[in-house]
């Protein structure tokens, strides 16, 4: 079975989740007989009806016990008017793959769902949404081009308490003259369901359906290179509930050529919780980035790095972090809150520095270690003698509500990664700007830039950002993008680089806004 790919869909769509349903008994290749003779039910013209390849890739539940997956089709989302039996399809590099024949001049919705020996049945998976080809105009005897895209899902959990399915699938190409998108958004909505964007430098969102563990549709990606070759890769973590999973996407070209799972936290934090906020970078300056990964309260400060795929990201142990990779950074004394951690290169010495914001702290808290190398010691730029370094301008009015997020990029263009602070609620929309560490930053809080950003009346209503840094416009420096939260959280706002004066990009006030008023938008760093 050739290897599928999946790519960024802009209309993929994710379903709610069912009930069971009876299974076909047919499989394997009869399973594809079955398909092109149902679809005869779907069509409106059967006879004019053209059948196309699609490839299909997902990851295996994680539950055991696992007998095998059916398949669901309708041409409505969410209605499921044929369903076949795919068995056990043979694995390849962790994933599992299936080929099958479906006719192309209908919308389909394609979704999963895994069974065990006993009967059990999961809920269905991430819904992908397979759209029409239109048909030929003009000229006689043209022949239909290609292999249409992938669908894909993860295998859900069966029996159980409602086992979490979702996948990636669908092919898109980029519109002619635009540049390939680097800036991840992970897009949450306020119901079950979770996608991942990227962010367009023609300032549009294309999407890609995902592995729906996440928790009410909670996930948080990080961008970086995995595997030095030179393709962005993704580190997606996700919400409480979701214990302790991080999935990892290897993409080339903009097509997903790998994806896996791996577990985060301790077996009780897992289980109590559970919330992963990954980010990745070279940690060593091998090539190849490396895991690092915050949590909730639970985790009281404790972080865990994994090494790169050259070791199957098994856990990093240094001078700072154990065996397990388990890492302490430098808390308050009972400290009860999440660590967001960034990783770039401030220093310059090829290999990446780590930033951590945390939440429920005073004076906008940030710890800055320094790399792998140097066994995580604390960086030299952060010269006030203490620990943390403060990155709220006044020591008597806060203005952070408690919560740092930190993200790291060249938004000047000399090498080396600055450093970019959001702030909780009551912060007006502003943010923190901290120079790499050549430049140096100040011993004193009132020498730290602060800008503002979102609109007027969010500033006022709560004010609380998410930065994250990348080269939307592909121009080799790195823009701004900020998120924000609540009646916010459905738009990002764009900035230019340093070298533009971080003016907004577009005529919109540099605004992208989602249509459905119902997603939070979460930026990631693309490192």
């Amino acid at each position: 079975m050739e290897h599928a790919k999946s790519r960024f869909d802009e209309t993929l769509l994710l379903a709610d989740y069912g009930t069971p349903a009876a299974r076909s008994s047919l499989g394997g290749r009869a399973a594809r007989t079955f398909v092109a003779g149902a679809l005869a039910a779907l069509v409106a013209s059967p006879a004019a009806a053209a059948l196309r390849e699609y490839r299909m890739q997902f990851q295996p539940s994680p539950t055991t016990g696992v007998a095998g997956y059916t398949m669901h089709l309708g041409t409505r989302s969410g209605t499921y008017v044929s369903q076949f039996d795919l068995g056990m399809p043979p694995a390849s590099g962790g994933t599992i793959n299936y080929a099958l024949d479906l006719e192309d001049s209908v919308d389909l919705y394609v979704a999963l769902r895994a069974y065990s020996a006993t009967g059990a049945v999961s809920s269905f998976s991430s819904e992908v949404h397979l759209a029409a080809i239109p048909a030929p105009t003009g000229g006689t005897g043209g022949s239909t081009g290609g292999t249409g895209g992938s669908t894909g899902g993860t295998g859900g959990s069966t029996g159980g308490t409602g086992g979490s399915t979702g996948g990636t699938g669908g092919t898109t190409t980029n519109p002619p003259g635009t540049l390939d998108p680097t800036l991840a958004l992970g897009v949450a909505s306020k119901s079950t369901t979770a996608t991942i964007s990227r962010l367009l430098p023609t300032q549009s969102l294309a999407s890609l359906s995902m592995d729906s563990l996440a928790s009410r549709g909670d996930v948080r990606p990080a961008s970086c290179d995995l595997d030095d070759d030179g393709d962005l890769d993704l580190v997606l973590g996700f919400g409480d509930g979701s214990n302790g999973t991080l999935s990892i996407l290897t993409l080339e070209n903009g097509a997903v050529t790998g994806a896996r799972s791996l577990q985060a936290g301790t077996p009780s934090y897992r289980s109590s919780a559970g919330r992963t906020l990954p980010t990745c970078g070279d940690l060593d300056g091998d090539g190849r980035a490396e895991i690092l990964v915050g949590f909730g309260a639970g985790m009281r400060g404790v972080v865990q790095v994994f090494d790169d795929v050259s070791t199957n990201f098994a856990p990093l142990a240094t001078a700072r972090s154990n065996a397990e990779g388990y890492m302490q950074i430098p808390v308050p004394s009972r400290f009860k809150g999440t660590i967001f951690p960034a990783i770039g290169d401030i220093d310059g010495d090829g290999k990446g520095e780590v930033v951590v914001g945390m939440s429920n702290v005073r004076s906008g808290m940030i710890v800055v270690l320094d790399d792998s190398v140097a066994g995580f010691a604390l960086h030299a730029v952060n010269r006030t003698g203490r620990s943390s370094f403060a990155v709220e301008p006044s020591t008597t009015r806060s203005m952070s509500g408690g919560l740092t997020i930190p993200a790291m990029g060249d938004i000047d263009g000399d090498g080396l990664d600055e450093v970019v602070v959001g702030f909780g609620s009551g912060s007006r929309g502003r943010i923190a700007i901290l120079e790499d560490a050549v430049g140096g930053w100040p011993t004193d809080p009132a020498g730290v830039l602060i800008m503002t950003t979102g609109r007027s009346g969010y500033q006022s209503r709560d004010g609380a950002t998410r930065p994250a840094l990348g080269d939307v416009d592909g121009d080799g420096v790195d823009e701004l993008v900020v998120g924000f939260m609540r009646n916010g959280d459905h738009e990002v706002q764009v900035f230019d680089d340093l070298g533009n004066m971080l003016r907004p990009i577009g005529s919109n006030g540099g605004f992208v806004t989602s249509a459905d008023t119902s997603l939070s938008i979460y930026p990631a760093p693309a490192q």
